[in-house]
């Protein structure tokens, strides 16, 4: 009897050794399959965000294209290319004349009574106050 109840006992935790084994391969095995599943929800959130970036060059790319479009359409027009010409290229056609306006020094002066002209020496607040109040300091 002690001995059927040894081999029992023997069985039982043979069983058991063999249960906690298994149960800590199938937690191997989950763990790898849990950790590669990770990877690849990981690698295709990248790739999304890839694509959701050369998408937006794409549609960067075709807005730029269909500019491009239609300042070559109106490149080809006749007028345009006259203005063009005249306004980059500063050429004219036969018998105009180009007049050219040069604003580099334009002065502004203020037209002063001459027989109240402050000194040439004073400083322009001085010619100011002199200008309003008539007085000299």
């Amino acid at each position: 009897m002690e001995n059927k109840n040894r081999e029992s006992i023997y069985k039982f935790k043979n069983k058991q050794k063999k249960l906690r084994i298994a149960l800590i391969i199938l937690l191997l095995i989950f763990f790898i399959v849990f950790t590669n599943v990770i990877k690849i929800l990981l690698q295709k959130n990248k790739e999304e965000k890839n694509i959701d970036e050369l998408n937006r060059k794409i549609q960067s790319i075709e807005d730029k294209n269909e500019t491009l479009k239609y300042l070559i359409k109106q490149a080809n027009n006749d007028t345009q290319k006259e203005d063009i010409i005249r306004n980059n290229l500063n050429m004219k056609n036969e018998g105009e004349y180009v007049i050219v306006i040069n604003d580099d020094k334009v002065e502004t002066e203020i037209k002063l009574d001459p027989k109240k002209t402050p000194a040439p020496n004073l400083k322009n607040y001085q010619k100011w106050y002199y200008y309003f109040f008539n007085t000299k300091e």
